[in-house]
């Protein structure tokens, strides 16, 4: 927190920076990405459900996480696009830490990041099980077994840092209880966290390609099958 003119703001401008109280928020890239990837996400969520249901008749274990992240992600984009009306776009130090905005931007930002953690971990999730239904050979499932293991403990700890980053728990957007509570260091959190999830990702991607081989398809069809699970994982 710093004071400029009797007014406190977030934090003071980095060196050579100078404070701009009239800076326009440059949130448009976030509006024009959840705009044109949300409807697409739901259009395939769609598709997914309407084949499993009406053509298969049958929905798994995996479908059900997959429907979980979707509405973890429908919380997230509406939290995180809430957060463009209370200072996103701007830099933290243009931000005044008014009882009107600094509070509605940091609750938003802290539900946004715990259902991001939720989304991911859950979508995974999903993929991993659905590999359990194609590859039966059993070393593909202890390593996807591993795998989910591993995913379901770093998004669950993920969360629950979030939730409980700060001692009382308001210490995370409460001015009242901001200068005297107890908190996580969060860049060494997000870093810790980008690190886990990217690692996840990597084990998503290639735990399936040993065995692409045994599908009963034609090769180009098992380079088709090997793209597009590269690309849900991804």
């Amino acid at each position: 927190m710093s004071v400029d003119n009797g007014v406190v703001y977030l934090m003071d401008p980095p060196s050579g920076m100078i404070r701009d109280v009239n800076q326009r928020a440059e949130y448009e890239p976030l509006v024009v990405v959840s705009a044109v990837f949300f409807p697409l996400s739901t259009i395939a969520m769609a598709v997914r459900l309407y084949t499993r249901v009406a053509i298969v008749h049958k929905l798994s274990l995996d479908d059900y996480l997959m429907i979980l992240a979707w509405t973890c992600n429908v919380l997230l984009v509406a939290f995180t696009l809430n957060m463009t009306n209370y200072g996103m776009g701007k830099h933290l130090w243009n931000v005044p830490a008014t009882p009107d905005i600094y509070p509605n931007f940091s609750l938003n930002n802290l539900l946004a990041a715990i259902f991001f953690c939720a989304a991911t971990g859950l979508a995974k999730g999903s993929i991993l099980l659905f590999y359990l239904r194609i590859f039966p050979m059993k070393k593909a499932q202890i390593l996807v077994w591993v795998a989910f293991v591993f995913i379901v403990g770093y998004s669950t700890a993920s969360v629950l840092v979030n939730i409980f980053s700060c001692h009382p728990v308001q210490g995370s957007w409460d001015l009242e209880y901001v200068p005297t509570a107890k908190c996580v260091n969060r860049p060494v959190f997000y870093f810790l966290q980008a690190g886990l999830g990217i690692f996840a990702d990597i084990m998503t991607v290639i735990i399936p390609i040993p065995w692409l081989k045994t599908l009963m398809l034609p090769k180009r069809q098992k380079i088709g099958v090997g793209i597009l699970l590269t690309m849900g994982a991804s």
